[in-house]
């Protein structure tokens, strides 16, 4: 099972300053994220609740240490794995449910927190440049491929992530963004791989 990485080169997104509240739901389920802001930091308060009964199934308040930050909830036989990871312009967020080891439901969402700024606005002196005239593409002349989860190969799970990418003059990757995502982090790997190209 193979699956691919995109890259599209344009211009980095910022972060959001304000407190949020995103949702996302699956036929059964609901997932709340409360994005508060505390200084430099933020802090993740996330609600799953089954969409039948309108009950509270699990509830979580994170700081992650800028990668992913993980909670686990059990209730009768269920057990309920929350997984929050800040992208530098928004977050990504999954949940997954299961009972007797068997998956009964899961969710993955991304939300964007800021939109992006204009071209050439990305707060350093010499802007973005874009390709076109006598700005050429980037050529690759190091790549590292991505690593599969044994999670992911588990799972059965391929496709593709795309990624939006900010490259220096210099030729490295200053930013990287995840704009398509795929679950049991095949997403973050593919971030791990282009940081080393």
């Amino acid at each position: 099972m193979r699956w691919h990485l995109i890259l599209l080169f344009v211009p980095a997104l910022a972060f959001a300053a304000n407190p949020v509240t995103l949702e996302t739901r699956s036929q059964d389920h609901a997932m709340v994220v409360d994005v508060i802001p505390v200084g430099d930091d933020v802090t993740y308060s996330v609600r799953v609740t089954d969409l039948h009964s309108g009950e509270l199934i699990a509830s979580a308040k994170v700081v992650p240490n800028g990668t992913v930050a993980d909670a686990y909830s059990e209730l009768r036989d269920m057990r309920i794995h929350i997984k929050l990871r800040p992208a530098y312009n928004g977050l990504f967020a999954s949940v997954e449910i299961t009972k007797a080891d068997t998956v009964i439901d899961s969710m993955d969402a991304r939300w964007s927190l800021k939109p992006s700024r204009p071209p050439g606005h990305l707060g350093d002196p010499a802007g973005v440049m874009h390709v076109g005239g006598d700005v050429k593409a980037p050529i690759v002349v190091s790549k590292v491929e991505p690593a599969y989860s044994e999670e992911a190969r588990k799972a059965r799970i391929s496709g593709i992530v795309i990624l939006e990418v900010l490259i220096d003059k210099n030729g490295d990757v200053r930013e990287a963004n995840v704009l398509k995502p795929l679950p049991f982090g095949l997403d973050q790997a593919a971030i791990d791989a282009i940081r080393q190209w």
